[in-house]
Parts: C-alpha cells; structure tokens; sequence
C-alpha cells in the first residue's frame, strides 16, 4: 500500500506590484497555521519517508514550520515541477518516486492539491489553506496510480 499526504500552503501575504508570487511569504496567521499543521501531523502520526515541496516561498516556509512543530526528522526536497503544478503534473511527480518508499508528503498549491485530491479519491473536497489530507492508494506502484485507486482517509484544516 501506498499513501500520500497532501498539504496545501499555509496563509500568504497578498501579492503586490513589488513582490513575484513565487516569493510571497507566510503571513503572521499562516506561521501560526503552519505550526498548527506540524502539530497535527504529530497527533495524526504523520511519518513520511519523502517530503517533495514545490520551492515557492510560501511552501518552504509551511514546511520547515511544520517540519519543526511535528518534530520529524526528515527534510524536504524541492521540486520546481510543484510549483503552480495541475494534477497531471503533480501525478508526474509521484509516478517518479522510487518504489521502495511507501508514504510521500506533498507541499504545494491550489487548485492542483484539490485536482489530485479529486483525482485520486473521486471525492471534491476544498484544501483551504494549510488543510492536511491522508489518501490510501491500494496498489504497491507508483506507476500505477489510477483516477479513483484511492481512499481519503482524512482531511483536516489546520487553523
């Protein structure tokens, strides 16, 4: 069995003329919620063997925040193809990680964390910001992730 976690960024400051998407930062409410999510994975026994999180500012920010709250000791991998990635893209991703690992943590944005949550459960649920989802793949592959060839286990909002 194989099993993803997804988790949307946390709260970020608006954009303005000055400041590139990529590099918006967590705002004081989304360093709170990002904390918040660690706590949950703690409480959820949120263990991954691979965190991939797309590089955006924000992203990075909502990881290590939770990386540090949920005191795992694992640290994410950056991946460009994450950031403002579709489902398909996303899907990408996960089809290229090695088979020996059986839990991915996946950091990135909407709307493709609700595309692939869709993808892979059939259920439309929103990931507002910072919402933490665990999906329960049946199959031993990577490779073989199909639409609806998951379960939600369950799906929390970080606030």
């Amino acid at each position: 069995m194989k099993t993803i976690f997804l988790l949307r960024h946390a709260k970020a400051a608006p954009g303005n003329a000055w400041t590139k998407d990529f590099d918006r930062e967590l705002d004081a409410r989304g360093v709170k919620e990002a904390a918040r999510a660690g706590e949950l994975m703690r409480r959820q026994d949120v263990h991954p063997k691979l965190i991939l999180s797309s590089p955006a500012k924000r992203t990075q920010q909502t990881i290590e925040l939770a990386i540090q709250s949920s005191m795992l000791e694992i640290k994410a991998q950056y991946d460009r193809r994450i950031y403002e990635a579709s489902a398909g893209e996303l899907l990408n991703v996960l089809t290229s990680t090695d088979e020996n690992i059986n839990e991915v943590l996946i950091v990135g944005h909407n709307p493709g964390i609700e595309e692939l949550l869709r993808y892979l459960t059939n259920e439309s649920r929103p990931m507002g910001t910072a919402a933490l989802a665990r999906v329960e793949i049946a199959n031993d592959s990577w490779e073989q992730l199909t639409p609806g060839g998951g379960q939600l286990a369950w799906l929390i909002k970080a606030d």
